[in-house]
């Protein structure tokens, strides 16, 4: 009710007065003005988020993508691809090896700048009527589904496409 809302706030109120007349008598401070200086001398003393200490910090790679490198010898399918991503192509070097699909930006990269892990996922084939943004250019699309995740799709050529959906599909089933 209303009257207790009020209540509750002049309560507030006077706890948070009190609290600051103790902080000022803690701290030494008389005036309100000599405690906003003091309060800005104590923040001045944190770090604040986002600045540097001067120290270069080496980037966390987690270990599962530094397993595999690009050029994989023992790895079932590698190559480029199309993958479409907030809405555009980008051109990455992927590997598949043990119903792992790992993403690189460069075919000589050593550490994966993704990996999707590829069992219970189904590989499908893109309808010529859902292409959009090819703009002529001879490519084939195929996409990996999976409930509750949004599908992964993918470009390549027609050859490469084929091998594609063949390795992913052998990888999404259990062995």
């Amino acid at each position: 009710c209303t009257e207790c809302y009020k209540y509750l706030l002049t309560e507030i109120e006077e706890s948070a007065s009190e609290m600051m007349e103790i902080v000022k008598k803690e701290l030494g401070i008389s005036q309100e003005e000599d405690l906003t200086l003091k309060m800005i001398e104590i923040r001045s003393s944190f770090k604040k988020f986002g600045q540097s200490t001067g120290k270069k910090v080496k980037k966390y790679i987690p270990q599962r993508l530094k397993e595999v490198t690009a050029n994989d010898s023992d790895s079932q399918m590698s190559g480029w691809l199309l993958r479409r991503s907030k809405g555009r192509w980008k051109r990455l070097w992927f590997v598949l090896k043990e119903q792992v699909l790992y993403a690189y930006r460069a075919s000589e990269d050593v550490v994966a700048s993704q990996s999707i892990p590829v069992l219970g996922y189904e590989v499908e084939k893109v309808p010529e009527s859902e292409y959009e943004d090819m703009s002529g250019e001879s490519k084939f699309l195929f996409r990996l589904v999976h409930p509750g995740q949004p599908p992964l799709m993918f470009a390549t050529d027609t050859h490469s496409a084929e091998r594609w959906m063949f390795s992913l599909q052998e990888a999404t089933l259990l062995k």
